[in-house]
């Protein structure tokens, strides 16, 4: 046994660490959903024990509620009933009570802005005419002071702690540092002594939709810009696991022969092919970031963990849909359950490198159902549950 070898020889035992990417509120749902089947289908392997957690944008929030100890599958309950709890994140805790009548205010700022430029001309070219117009717009829709706000009142309702030095497990959420264009790290060095609330703000600050975030005098966007899941830091801090959740990935679509034009995204507009462009892009760099840290770092075993190509709840739906969340649970649940069955003797052995196995198991579960050495002994039972648990509450 691996942890054995090292143990005996002196050598420190690897940690093992979570780390979220972005996705919006439906990335975060699918999050959950990941996280909940995790728990279910890895006795012994609880995601609540891992000792690294990272967080960008949507995946900060999950991140930080799991670093404090939140069982994933209490939150997926508690979402998918649509229970009155200080969990249940609604759109007016993003947006703000009065959402549509910003939106208003700023469309008609945008429609003064370019009427007031047009009545100088255009000038020698359109593109000379869309940057003088473009200095005078607002930076974003929408302010997350009503996220940060209610991030802080969540945590102080359920007693769990909003700054980064009190938790028991190392908890960091990216950002990036919109006028030195520099990944920042909220939790660590300087940037340890932020509450939670105000760095999950920094890092879900989705550029344009969002205003940048500021704090001490310094603007953040999302931490998702140019990159993805931020594995790196995981292993610089020690992590030989490094286990990846990504709801951001391009959309494959079957295409029946017989049915022209079916399939093609192009019909669809504008924001189809602008949120496919995107997700290229942020796969492409999620692929090429593990490559190179799996050469960089051959010892370390990275396990990524994606939404489906062909899942259309996730792409056909807003990132900033609410009105999906038990069901992106549900994708979630589901995707990471196929994947486990897909690649079981695959990741048994990746996962037999990682010891010892913390105590904890599910509960209501004797020693004859669960098995706690063999991570995927309780699989096949709890596939049979899948709709019963995401249903139950």
């Amino acid at each position: 046994m691996n942890w054995i070898r090292r143990f005996w020889n002196g050598k420190p035992l690897g940690k093992r660490a979570l780390a979220l990417a972005g996705g919006g509120v439906t990335g975060g749902m699918f999050e959950i959903g990941c996280l909940t089947a995790l728990d279910q289908a890895l006795p012994g392997f609880r995601v609540n024990e891992f000792d690294i957690y990272i967080g960008t944008s949507s995946g900060s929030l999950v991140a930080s509620l799991v670093a404090n100890g939140v069982r994933p599958e209490a939150l997926a309950q508690t979402i998918s009933s649509g229970a009155l709890d200080p969990y249940n994140l609604k759109r007016h805790h993003v947006l703000g009570q009065k959402a549509g009548r910003r939106v208003l205010r700023r469309g008609a700022t945008i429609m003064k802005t370019v009427a007031k430029h047009l009545l100088k001309g255009i000038g020698p070219s359109i593109q000379e005419f869309i940057g003088r117009v473009q200095r005078d717009l607002p930076p974003g829709l929408y302010t997350l002071d009503e996220l940060e706000k209610f991030v802080r009142e969540m945590l102080a309702a359920k007693g769990l702690s909003n700054r980064f030095e009190e938790l028991t497990k190392r908890l960091y959420v990216t950002a990036i540092d919109l006028d030195r264009a520099e990944r920042v790290i909220f939790g660590d060095g300087a940037l340890a002594s932020v509450p939670i609330s105000q760095a999950i703000a920094a890092s879900s600050a989705i550029p344009g939709f969002f205003e940048p975030y500021r704090i001490g005098g310094r603007d953040y966007i999302d931490g998702g810009v140019g990159h993805v899941a931020h594995a790196d830091i995981a292993i610089a801090k020690g992590a030989d696991l490094v286990v990846v959740i990504n709801p951001i990935v391009p959309l494959v679509e079957r295409r029946d022969p017989g049915r022209s034009g079916n399939g093609h995204l192009y019909q669809r507009g504008l924001r189809y092919v602008l949120e496919q462009s995107a997700r290229i892009t942020s796969h492409k760099l999620l692929e090429s970031a593990l490559r190179q840290l799996q050469v960089e770092h051959p010892g370390v075993d990275l396990l990524l963990i994606e939404a489906s190509p062909r899942d259309l709840l996730l792409f056909s739906n807003s990132t900033m849909s609410f009105e999906h969340s038990r069901e992106a649970i549900e994708s979630g649940f589901r995707t990471t359950m196929e994947l486990l069955e897909s690649k079981r003797e695959e990741y048994e052995k990746i996962l037999s490198r990682h010891r010892p196995t913390p105590t904890l198991r599910p509960q209501g579960r004797s020693d004859s159902e669960v098995n706690s050495s063999h991570p995927f002994a309780a699989f096949q039972h709890l596939k049979t549950k899948i709709d019963h648990l995401l249903q139950r509450g």
